[in-house]
């Protein structure tokens, strides 16, 4: 009897230690950056353990972008290696790129323990995101009434001068988008309620327009009646969440469309910089200026972390990545990014990273996005690809290893 329990047991263990970290955040801890950034890299370690056999083009990739951090660093005015800021901006680039470079690992784990629970795993898997958007919505409606439990990346006073939070982006954002297009996918009305919810209190631009690509492109992949009358109950359902729940990112859209703008006045300022330190040399053209040197002067802030913090943040993420690791680390980076498998899962993620790259160069360095939404990727792959076959995890006959690696390719 224990022969038979001991393997689904160290599966479950195994399961649990990976899920773990994926909803940690969903719990109102009231944790700022300083705190759920240096958090993440540590609970985050058990993925890095799964692809341990694929570790070591990221480990090169690192060390030359370490070695450009020091040249360049002690080479410019100041002459002082921020040991910090590349840890800061090294850690979350280092662990998205673990993970790339390790998906298949990662799924043909995951897949082979979920399979061994014997367990309907969309069921379970649907309450699991189901708990961590519903996690998500008691911190913002915390948020709104003033009480500090959320886990945000930056929160803003409401505008209109009633007090209050007007504006609030949880972490991780971008999983909580790719959660969204799942919703949409599978039809899970509520799911996508909150989800939505959830990621319109960003009163983000770049949000909206990802919520409503993601959104299409969902219900692209569904062509029969029913689906489409369910579609159009959606669109109904989407619609109200938008312009009532949260009107805060309309208002920021319609006003930024109004003006005929392509940049507000803070972006264009640190995208001016930033290209200027890319094309300072033909040396930072290949490499980059690396993770220790300032890109900017700074914006001057009553926070003097924040103030600091604002000389290597680049709110424009395609010239802060050219900036900081050049045409070379930028090839390489789209290398293992572009080995992703190519299914509907794929051009989510891609519409996601490219929509989030206008607004900032926190999805590749500073914050643990792209770590959590390769993560989230790799159970949304497998849901996926178990829905698409009807198999149910667990059945006598469970998906093959090899299967498994191949599955995320079908379209």
């Amino acid at each position: 009897m224990r022969s038979n329990q001991d393997p689904r047991l160290r599966s479950a263990i195994a399961i649990g230690t990976l899920c773990a970290p994926l909803v940690f955040f969903a719990a109102p801890m009231g944790m700022g950056s300083y705190i759920s950034q240096p958090l993440a890299g540590v609970i985050l370690l058990p993925w890095l353990f799964v692809a341990r056999r694929k570790l070591l083009f990221p480990l090169l990739f690192l060390a030359l972008i370490a070695a450009v951090s020091a040249h360049q660093a002690l080479s410019s005015a100041e002459r002082e290696f921020s040991i910090f800021q590349f840890v800061r901006a090294g850690a979350p680039f280092f662990f998205g790129c673990a993970i790339l470079a390790g998906y298949n690992d990662i799924y043909v784990f995951f897949g082979k323990h979920v399979d061994r629970l014997r367990a309907n795993s969309i069921d379970l898997f649907d309450k699991v995101m189901l708990f961590f958007a519903a996690g998500q919505l008691i911190q913002i409606t915390g948020s709104f009434l003033g009480v500090n439990i959320a886990n945000a990346m930056f929160g803003s006073a409401d505008s209109s001068g009633a007090g209050g939070i007007g504006r609030i982006s949880l972490f991780p954002h971008a999983a909580a988008q790719l959660i969204f297009f799942y919703a949409c996918l599978q039809q899970r009305l509520l799911l996508m309620a909150i989800s939505a919810f959830v990621l319109l209190a960003s009163g983000s631009k770049a949000v909206i327009i990802t919520v409503i690509g993601l959104f299409a492109l969902a219900s692209t992949q569904r062509r029969d009646l029913k689906a489409a009358l369910l579609n159009l109950c959606a669109i109904a359902l989407l619609a109200g969440v938008i312009f009532y729940a949260n009107p805060t990112a309309i208002e920021r859209l319609s006003s930024f469309v109004s003006e005929n703008q392509m940049e507000d006045a803070t972006r264009e300022w640190e995208t001016y910089y930033a290209k200027d330190a890319f094309f300072s040399g033909a040396d930072t053209v290949i490499f980059g200026n690396g993770l220790a040197k300032p890109l900017t002067p700074g914006i001057a802030s009553v926070d003097p972390r924040w103030s600091e913090n604002s000389k290597y943040d680049i709110e424009n993420g395609y010239w802060g990545l050219l900036a900081t690791v050049g045409v070379l680390g930028t090839t390489l980076y789209l290398c293992m990014f572009l080995a992703l498998p190519t299914n509907t899962t794929f051009m989510a993620i891609l519409l996601i990273e490219v929509v989030t790259a206008f607004a900032s160069r926190g999805l590749f360095f500073t914050r643990f996005e792209a770590p959590y939404l390769f993560a989230w990727s790799i159970v949304i792959n497998y849901l996926l690809a178990h829905a698409r076959s009807g198999v149910v995890a667990g059945a006598r006959r469970p998906v093959s290893a090899e299967n498994l690696v191949r599955a995320p390719r079908r379209t």
